[in-house]
């Protein structure tokens, strides 16, 4: 339901033009002026919808000016809506200055939830969402775009941010000089257009994916970058790159899921991921890969260590091991292959040893 004399925040899509809600095409169809980052840009999809709302330009570079117009038209005349070239207005586009006008002057401010590149990307980045940061645009030059990835490169969680074409190269490799290239990132390119690709792996190894081919130079990007807390598994098995575009303009994509090898685990073990933390684990407890039991051994797969009777002592010191490399889930999944137990004992068991029981918040 409109109300007058409120300024609607509407998004719109980031590439799919059929991603526009019921919600935001009634919203734009019932205000009296819209207002667009670029009308060129925006006409053809408000065609597409049927809307025929007149459209004025807001910038960066009139929005000041623009302010105090819209604020005027708005309490006087009657709603408005804001829209940017894709996604959600005021995620670094223009905006910020017109709401902040609204609110001084009492003006209605509404949003009109829907499409953001930010949020698109971390759904499909396989990477912790949990807590994340976004912080825009890197610089344009490459020493302040360092100085300006040094002030990020210790925090805990995922940072997102967006680069343009002709940068994501020489940002990429500033990334890994300055994160290092063993670092663990998703690059997601023209997310649901009809190449949408998506580049999972190190910086260096997506680095090198798009300096091999011009195609992963073009378009929009959105880059997620692992935060030092992250001690997970990597995604792809098979070179990295997931196709999952739309076949022909305007149509929905499918694409394969896959998984790899772990990595952010220590230096001692990124080569040889869960292999090498198993083999942490086994020296824990005094069990060689040759006095591993074989398939009618194993709860899981033949990869149960032979403990004998100190299974509970075995299975402890397994647990301590792994909870230094791993989160409880996957400690969990190993302990139960190597220690012939049941996923349900070795993850309550886990928690335990972390120092709270299984049945605490």
């Amino acid at each position: 339901m409109r109300s007058e004399h409120t300024l609607y925040i509407v998004a719109t899509p980031i590439g799919h033009r059929d991603d526009l809600s019921p919600r935001a095409i009634e919203t734009l169809r019932g205000v009296t002026r819209i207002y667009a980052e670029d009308t060129r840009h925006s006409l053809p999809l408000m065609r597409h919808h049927g809307i025929e709302t007149r459209l004025h330009a807001l910038h960066e570079h009139n929005e000041v000016a623009e302010a105090a117009r819209i604020v005027e038209h708005v309490g006087s005349v009657g709603s408005a809506a804001l829209i940017t070239d894709a996604g959600t207005p005021l995620i670094s586009d223009p905006g910020f200055r017109v709401v902040r006008a609204c609110r001084r002057a009492g003006v209605r401010v509404s949003p009109v939830p829907g499409p953001c590149a930010v949020s698109a990307a971390l759904s499909v980045g396989g990477l912790p969402t949990d807590r994340f940061q976004f912080v825009g645009f890197p610089p344009s030059r490459s020493a302040a775009r360092r100085n300006w990835l040094a002030m990020l490169a210790d925090v805990p969680h995922t940072l997102v941010l967006y680069e343009s074409p002709h940068r994501i190269a020489d940002s990429l490799a500033d990334l890994g000089a300055v994160f290092g290239a063993t670092r663990e990132m998703t690059l997601a390119r023209e997310l649901t257009k009809r190449h949408e690709t998506l580049s999972h792996g190190t910086v260096a190894e997506v680095l090198e994916r798009v300096r091999a081919d011009p195609d992963q130079r073009r378009g929009e990007f959105v880059l997620m970058v692992a935060g030092t807390a992250w001690r997970g598994e990597s995604v792809t098995a098979t070179g990295g790159v997931t196709g999952v575009g739309p076949g022909a303009a305007g149509e929905a994509g499918t694409g394969d899921a896959s998984i790899g090898t772990p990595r952010g685990l220590p230096v001692a073990t990124v080569d040889d991921g869960v292999t090498g933390v198993r083999g942490m684990a086994r020296d824990a407890v005094g069990v060689g890969a040759d006095d591993e039991s074989g398939a009618d051994g194993s709860a899981e797969g033949g990869t149960a260590l032979a403990v004998g009777g100190g299974g509970a002592p075995a299975l402890d010191r397994v647990l301590d091991v792994l909870l230094g490399h791993l989160p409880p889930k996957d400690v969990a999944r190993c302990a139960a292959e190597l220690c012939g137990v049941s996923r349900r004992v070795a993850y309550d068991r886990a928690l335990e040893r972390r120092g709270r029981g299984p049945n605490r918040r």
